[in-house]
């Protein structure tokens, strides 16, 4: 994806907010991940946070593939009024999940510390 982009076949706005690899992980891009909580995570560790950039959550079990997947999907914007959030949020944000967080800027370079 990121080649796509260098090579200008795909523009960031056009990349999709969430991919997933039920055998290898998610990768999620965010255009303002400095104002997010994940962001901010990334900051606390020491990293330089660009203004937008990749996360990709790396991981062989399926579980925590699917229960981070899940926190993701009942988390996103509705594009109608939801009048009470959805209950097995509750659930999935005390399931412990094994992966591996990288952090990529939207050229496909790993930010380091």
């Amino acid at each position: 994806m990121t080649k796509k982009i260098k090579d200008k076949i795909l523009g960031l706005e056009e990349i999709p907010d969430l991919i997933v690899c039920m055998d290898k992980g998610l990768i999620s891009y965010s255009p303002a991940i400095r104002e997010t909580s994940l962001g901010k995570y990334f900051i606390d560790k020491g990293l330089t946070v660009p203004k937008s950039a990749f996360v990709s959550y790396s991981s062989s079990d399926k579980s925590s593939i699917l229960i981070l997947f899940l926190r993701y999907f009942l988390n996103f914007s509705a594009s109608y009024h939801l009048t009470t959030k959805f209950i097995v949020n509750n659930y999935l944000k005390d399931i412990k999940t094994d992966f591996e967080i990288k952090l990529y800027d939207s050229n496909g370079i790993q930010v380091k510390s």
